[in-house]
């Protein structure tokens, strides 16, 4: 998500971006969602913008300090910052900016082909968690799973900022990211590749 600290909030969307700093952990799926939301106001990322790159914590450093008014954030880190950060919020993100921001599993070749039968358990294992996601009557234990996987992790958001995670970050069955693949429709040209 494309995230202001409170100097940014209040100047999004500035007139022009040339030479402002943004805050970027680069080639990774926030970067492409900001350049989506760039793009969206008319900025060229490319030539427009002086990215700062980071990784998540000094992306959040640099807000917090001022040497950036501008972000790139994900979750959980996007609604900590805005937490714990006066004035500051999510200016755009993947889904408002019409980008599909994927995420997935990934296996190493060797790996799969070595243990095929685990990554099948896996895969099966995971995609079950997605069908209870997606199932609404679980939303709240979902959320209650989601805290206390963010606290063993050592972090702590609040139970809006995970109802978020879910308003903002779509999720989809093995049905769902097939239908965003197929390359049947469309004249060849599949969501993703939009």
């Amino acid at each position: 998500a494309l995230v202001g600290n409170a100097a940014g909030t209040v100047s999004w969307p500035p007139a022009s971006m040339v030479g402002v700093p943004v805050a970027i952990t680069p080639d990774s799926t926030g970067h492409y969602a900001v350049e989506a939301c760039l793009a969206q106001q008319g900025f060229d990322p490319e030539e427009d913008d002086a990215f700062v790159l980071a990784e998540q914590g000094g992306v959040m450093e640099a807000m917090a300090k001022g040497d950036a008014i501008y972000g790139s954030l994900w979750a959980p880190n996007t609604y900590h910052f805005v937490e714990e950060n006066k004035g500051a919020s999510v200016l755009c993100h993947g889904k408002s900016a019409g980008a599909t921001v994927p995420g997935g599993i990934m296996v190493r070749r060797a790996f799969g082909e070595e243990r095929p039968e685990l990554v099948a358990k896996i895969l099966a294992a995971w995609l079950r968690a997605i069908g209870y996601m997606l199932n609404r009557k679980n939303r709240a234990k979902s959320i209650e799973y989601m805290k206390e996987f963010y606290a063993l992790n050592g972090v702590e958001i609040s139970y809006s900022a995970m109802q978020q995670e879910f308003e903002t970050r779509p999720i989809y069955d093995l049905d769902g990211q097939l239908e965003l693949m197929d390359r049947s429709t469309y004249n060849g040209v599949s969501v993703l590749d939009e």
